[in-house]
């Protein structure tokens, strides 16, 4: 008889769905089975520290809003308007680091290998993303750069004072080298 042969199962408590007798040595008498409905202190205790939160969640929230409350009218009776705004930007910034938005983050983009070839990527490098009114246009390190001078040169052209050796020869003289 095969063991997944349906016909062939053998009739006993593990399959057929009578109840399972318990036998136990007790002067009490009979005792009942509980499986089904049966509650652990740690259950207990567990259900008991939500309870408490859910009560306490209001009280405190309520207590911090009126202690932001304070502090607000406070500082905006003793502090001029210079330095409030002194302390919004802070925090501001605070909230700004603690989210991370930095534009300049670095990310794994994956391209196929066909493109990277094509752009002189095949090894990894750097690709600055810009977003226009047609799109967004991937640029690496080197279109990024000849794009900064073209611009630079559009608004610089023909002016002999624009140059970085220009620069450098007036603070030569300046300081008198």
């Amino acid at each position: 008889m095969a063991r997944d042969d349906p016909k062939g199962m053998r009739r006993d408590i593990r399959n057929d769905g009578r109840p399972i007798p318990q036998e136990h040595h007790s002067a009490r008498g009979e005792l009942p089975r509980n499986s089904g409905n049966f509650t652990r202190g740690s259950q207990l205790l567990n259900t008991q520290v939500l309870m408490w939160l859910q009560g306490a969640k209001l009280p405190i929230l309520m207590w911090l809003g009126v202690f932001v409350l304070a502090y607000v009218i406070i500082l905006s009776i003793t502090l001029d308007e210079n330095n409030v705004q002194l302390i919004c930007m802070r925090v501001l910034a605070g909230l700004w680091n603690w989210v991370a938005l930095d534009n300049l983050k670095q990310v794994d983009l994956r391209m196929p290998a066909d493109v990277r070839k094509r752009l002189g990527l095949s090894g990894g490098g750097a690709v600055y993303l810009d977003e226009t009114e047609d799109g967004v246009v991937l640029r690496t390190a080197g279109q990024a750069v000849a794009r900064a001078q073209a611009l630079a040169k559009q608004y610089t052209d023909g002016n002999p004072d624009a140059s970085v050796d220009a620069f450098l020869a007036r603070r030569r003289e300046e300081s008198g080298e």
